[in-house]
């Protein structure tokens, strides 16, 4: 599903089938501490900063507080950017954490309801009950995904106002909101997979309005469950069509979605190239080119898409972009790629972080002697580190050292315990 990406993630220092090997030969307890070990964040987490969004906030509520519905990463950094914006609810610390004793039901709702309207890919009647009762003035969504797809297609509740590092911003008038439409009831029939239901209640509303796009993209989705691509392209186009003028990147992106699904490649790269020229803040259109290029064999067209959706992100450092840049071929198979991009990392800057991330990619590719090298290395300048213990096991484990790898796993558990005694 969509969702914002919104960190630099390892592939992970503890991989869980090597876990699964290691735990055969260790008891229940040790075999839990060993899944702790793999649950650890073992990457820098940076949370999201869209300063543009900050900006703009902060001149929308200089005259007063306004409510702001974003997800749970933003949730945490925009009051500490925008002293007027209040947030539904945040994590850490989370809302119940905040809340007194006698208002933790309200706690845990303020959770529940801005998980369920992020969670959603349609605009539904209980979307517009989430916002009417915080009272939200502004949206901050994951630019591109489903969700901002369906504010980007009501402009008469949801006014656009920016991209900012694959985030998009709205302002809303919670007194404007309607409880229900036709079209928010087909919405909520097309998430139940009431497929007729919803094409009567989408039929109904273009009936009243022909330029319903959200209605348009209903029946284009329902086309598309069904197979029915050309359909489907129709009803897109027909929503571009209602005025050429303005700027729909959604749309195009949607409609290269579906002509690269159906193997139209040239016609998908158009579309998308469409939709990233006119939205460049957002991470997602240029990776969708790039995957395109890579399946044309236009491997420098999508290296420049990779590196310009790693441009919009607001990260810390130009190694931290080399990592970020590196899992994006890692994730599509390209792990020679991926490798080189590691390795400038570490020679930018050898951070415990940037090598196991470097080592965890030799070892996928088995390039085992050189994994075995820097893990010594590691193993010399880290010795109290319990991850580099756990990479030092995967490592013993994929080349079926399995005895060697129940010991380093032991050890790392061992120096994981002291080093929590002590702090």
């Amino acid at each position: 599903r969509d969702s914002p990406n919104t960190a630099a993630k390892r592939q992970g220092v503890v991989m869980f089938g090597l876990v699964a090997i290691a735990a055969l030969a260790l008891s229940p307890a040790i075999y839990r501490n060993i899944q702790n070990l793999h649950d650890r964040t073992s990457s820098p987490y940076y949370f999201p900063t869209p300063t543009g969004i900050f900006d703009h906030l902060r001149r929308a509520t200089a005259n007063g507080p306004s409510t702001v519905l974003a997800d749970q990463d933003l949730s945490v950094t925009i009051p500490a950017y925008v002293a007027n914006a209040g947030i539904v609810a945040h994590r850490m610390p989370t809302t119940s954490e905040v809340f007194p004793a006698d208002r933790q039901s309200e706690a845990l709702q303020r959770l529940i309801d801005q998980d369920a309207f992020f969670r959603s890919s349609f605009l539904t009647p209980e979307s517009m009950d989430v916002l009417r009762r915080y009272g939200v003035r502004y949206v901050v969504t994951a630019s591109g995904s489903d969700l901002d797809t369906q504010l980007r297609l009501s402009p008469q509740w949801f006014d656009w106002q920016l991209d900012d590092q694959s985030y998009s911003l709205y302002a809303v008038d919670p007194a404007g909101l309607p409880a229900n439409t036709a079209t928010l009831l087909g919405n909520t029939a097309i998430a139940n997979q009431q497929w007729e239901l919803a094409e009567q209640y989408y039929q109904g509303a273009l009936s009243k309005d022909p330029g319903d796009l959200l209605a348009l993209l209903g029946l284009a989705e329902i086309a598309h469950a069904h197979g029915d691509f050309d359909i489907a392209v129709q009803h897109l186009q027909s929503a571009i069509d209602q005025d050429p003028l303005v700027n729909v990147p959604n749309l195009h992106y949607r409609l290269g979605q579906l002509d690269a699904e159906r193997g139209k490649l040239d016609s998908a790269k158009a579309e998308f190239i469409s939709a990233e020229s006119q939205a460049p803040q957002v991470a997602r259109f240029h990776e969708a080119l790039g995957d395109v290029c890579l399946t044309l064999d236009d491997k420098a067209c999508a290296v420049e898409q990779y590196h310009q959706a790693v441009d919009t992100r607001n990260l810390p450092s130009q190694d931290t972009r080399l990592i970020a840049e590196g899992d994006l071929w890692r994730r599509r198979g390209h792990t020679d790629d991926a490798l080189a991009l590691y390795q400038q990392a570490v020679d930018q800057r050898p951070s415990l972080f940037n090598q196991l991330t470097l080592l965890d990619a030799l070892s996928e590719i088995r390039q085992y002697d050189r994994a075995e090298a820097l893990v010594t290395s590691l193993r010399g300048a880290h010795p109290l580190s319990s991850e580099v213990l756990a990479v030092q096991a995967n490592l013993a484990a994929a080349q079926g050292q399995t005895d060697r790898a129940v010991d380093l796993y032991r050890r790392a558990i061992a120096v994981q315990a002291a080093l929590t005694q002590d702090s």
